[in-house]
């Protein structure tokens, strides 16, 4: 079911006064599969694009409009079924409408502004197409995957009541009044959300029930997310969105989350000024620099008294340099010039190297990004290791034995592949009897995923591995299923494995002959 017809407070609303309303530019459409959908560009610069909610279309954008068509190259669109967009008439992923937008525009990358469902539109972009998102900046984000609560639930019940009899203006002077969507005393904001929603009525009415969304969501994967991420929600905001903010600053590396006084869900519509300056300088502060591939790959290797009085690691991985430092986790690291990185986060580090009159590294200094340095010099290594993506992979080997056939699996979705693998019982002398040990393997979701597969083995004593396989569809482990393949094994002894199962019945006294007999 559509989140919308659950309840809709996640959207945006048109926004601005007569005195301050914007130069609203002629628009273009764009067919893509049978919809058309209408956009809107402007300035030049750095490209941004502006994501509304669920409810009201990309008017919703113009109150910051021309303040950010000053300073940037940006772009809006009304999503199909809204605004100046056709409705779908078949099944479609919103995410692939952005990425056909930016192919038309020749936008390679952008920073991705998005409110409520157009911030949670953001976070499928960055986990499905990282390549294309330059940053984040997300008001009120929602969260795909996250449950709602109850409260949350009836609320959007009453205030879209009106709607079971047609009534789209009542429904729109509940949004209208709603003390989570506008914070009290922002009148004129309150009338301008209602006159939006009033004019627009069939936004309110868009089930939303052919967008395809991922099998395992962004709830799960956020940890998957390397763009710099920036957060703000309004004081006054209800505590689902509350939630969802709080576990995105959680969930991605390095994000900020900042709560704006006096304000609800709208902040662009409350406090627009801000929500310019806010991109702005989240822009200026995190720039996008593009360094040679030969350039990363001298950085490499391990280097003397980085951090702490510790040796630190820098390797390169998917065309991006990483730190690996004692106590910490492999930090990713941002360009901000060819010989200068920084890292995520509000006490964020900066990495600065240095090189000889002949461009090679000479060292490295690293400090905190307010400028208090706790190192001054590191010594780089006479021959850097080999990175990690570039280790050569060893040869596929065969394992005689092994057979692996298609078969049903809990929750019995037919994508399971079992079988066994015989191993000798007496490893040492590799002759003799064999034990067949039970393997299910569950293939990864995503087409192009990772290489190397997990292996979950079971605890114990005595547990099987494979009574675990739930956990990769619903559990656990299902985000890790996204990217991988996922193997379980039972061990010798275990679930169907050439089990020990002990009869020795409901009688304590029974062990003692029991064991007695071994």
């Amino acid at each position: 079911m559509h989140w919308k017809n659950l309840a809709r407070p996640f959207f945006l609303a048109l926004l601005v006064s007569a005195t301050s309303r914007a130069q609203v530019p002629a628009g273009h459409f764009l067919t893509v599969d049978s919809s058309r959908i209408y956009f809107e560009e402007c300035g030049t610069g750095p490209a941004v694009v502006l994501l509304h909610d669920g409810l009201v279309h990309a008017v919703t954008w113009d109150p910051v409009w021309n303040a950010l068509c000053a300073r940037f190259h940006v772009l809006r669109y009304d999503r199909r079924g809204m605004g100046r967009s056709t409705a779908p008439k078949v099944p479609f992923i919103p995410t692939e409408d952005l990425t056909a937008l930016l192919a038309d525009r020749k936008i390679q990358s952008a920073t991705l502004v998005g409110s409520s469902s157009g911030a949670g539109l953001a976070l499928d972009v960055a986990i499905r197409h990282p390549d294309k998102v330059d940053r984040l900046v997300l008001l009120g984000p929602v969260v795909h995957g996250m449950a709602t609560s109850t409260h949350f639930l009836e609320r959007g019940e009453r205030n879209n009541a009106p709607l079971a009899t047609g009534d789209t203006r009542a429904a729109a002077r509940n949004w209208a009044d709603d003390r989570y969507q506008i914070a009290p005393g922002h009148d004129a904001a309150r009338n301008a959300l209602f006159d939006a929603l009033a004019s627009s009525p069939q936004n309110l009415t868009y089930p939303g029930n052919l967008e395809l969304h991922f099998a395992v969501p962004a709830a799960a994967r956020l940890g998957e997310i390397r763009a710099p991420t920036l957060i703000l929600v309004g004081a006054s905001d209800i505590a689902d969105v509350q939630a969802y903010a709080g576990a995105v600053e959680l969930g991605v590396w390095g994000a900020r989350r900042e709560v704006v006084a006096n304000s609800g869900h709208l902040i662009q519509l409350e406090w627009p000024d801000f929500v310019v300056d806010a991109v702005t300088r989240f822009i200026n502060e995190h720039p996008v620099v593009t360094i040679a591939a030969g350039t990363l790959a001298s950085y490499a290797g391990t280097y003397d008294t980085l951090m702490y009085g510790r040796s630190g690691d820098f390797y390169v991985k998917d065309n991006r340099l990483y730190v690996k430092i004692l106590t910490e986790r492999d930090l990713p690291l941002f360009p901000s010039s060819d010989s200068t990185f920084y890292t995520l986060g509000r006490d964020g580090l900066n990495f600065r190297f240095t090189k000889d009159a002949q461009g090679a590294p000479t060292g490295v200094e690293a400090g905190t990004r307010d400028g208090k340095h706790f190192a001054t010099r590191a010594k780089p290594p006479a021959a850097p290791p080999a990175r990690p993506d570039s280790v050569k992979e060893e040869p596929a080997r065969t394992a005689p034995g092994l057979s692996l056939r298609p078969c049903a699996v809990p929750p019995n979705d037919g994508t399971g592949q079992c079988g066994t693998f015989d191993v000798f019982e007496d490893r040492g002398a590799k002759a003799g009897r064999k034990i067949a040990l039970r393997i299910v393997l569950l293939p990864a979701l995503n087409a192009r995923h990772a290489p190397d597969p997990v292996f979950w083995l079971a605890g114990g004593p005595g547990a099987a591995s494979t009574a675990n396989v739930f956990a990769a569809k619903e559990g656990f482990l299902a985000g890790l299923r996204a990217e991988h393949d996922i193997v379980f094994v039972d061990q010798r002894g275990t679930g169907h494995s050439n089990p020990l199962n002990c009869d020795i019945g409901d009688d304590p006294g029974n062990l003692d002959a029991y064991f007695g007999r071994l």
